[in-house]
């Protein structure tokens, strides 16, 4: 299964409070890592839109912000390897 390394795990809270591009990167079963570029824009009292970019793949997904900033966190975590991991139905 493909996750994010722990670095990208611990800074994800702190980026989706921000606006901006960051690079992460997702580690494979082999310890292999692959970077990608996650856009987050807040939209104010609603949540947060999320793009990511990772080799030849392109998602975006809007999360709803009305529950805490560690759910919210958690969520965007679970759709990025949801993305990594081919679970497009799930990430959607």
């Amino acid at each position: 299964m493909i996750k994010l390394t722990p670095t990208s795990t611990q800074l994800l809270a702190s980026w989706i409070a921000l606006h901006g591009r960051f690079r992460l990167f997702f580690e494979g079963p082999h310890g292999r890592r692959t970077p990608a570029e996650l856009t987050v824009e807040p939209i104010p009292g609603t949540g947060v839109r999320l793009t990511l970019r990772a080799a030849d793949s392109f998602n975006s997904c809007t999360l709803n912000g009305a529950t805490s900033s560690k759910s919210l966190r958690d969520r965007a975590e679970q759709w990025l390897t949801d993305c990594a991991n081919g679970q497009l139905e799930r990430a959607a």
